[in-house]
């Protein structure tokens, strides 16, 4: 019998996200600001799986000075029909990178082959 040996190489990424609206203010607050937590599995010949995400609004953590908590991860954000229409009108920006990559970080969800509830 043939075994495949299965290696889990799982890996944090952090991005800091800017969602203020307005383009011509410079206020920096923290209220402007979330870290976005995504957990992904490394695979070497195809794209890394999304095992879970994230995210830390960064006025919590400004409000306690630091921050050590637990971070239930879901297998994808959940957005109100603001946020889906908001999806859209960057995800038509061809020419843009860091819209397309804001799309990808707020649209990407676990596969559906990796939950528990799919191996049982």
């Amino acid at each position: 019998m043939n075994k495949m040996h299965v290696h889990f190489a799982s890996f944090c990424s952090v991005t800091i996200l800017w969602l203020h609206c307005s383009i011509l203010s410079n206020e920096s607050e923290p209220d402007c600001y979330e870290l976005h937590l995504c957990i992904k599995d490394y695979c070497f010949a195809r794209d890394d799986r999304l095992i879970g995400v994230a995210v830390l609004q960064l006025r919590d953590v400004a409000e306690r000075g630091s921050c050590a908590c637990w971070c239930p991860l879901a297998k994808c954000i959940r957005l109100d029909e603001t946020g889906w229409t908001v999806l859209r009108i960057l995800s038509q920006r061809t020419g843009d990178d860091v819209a397309k990559e804001f799309v990808k970080l707020k649209s990407e969800c676990r596969h559906p082959e990796d939950t528990v509830e799919h191996q049982k």
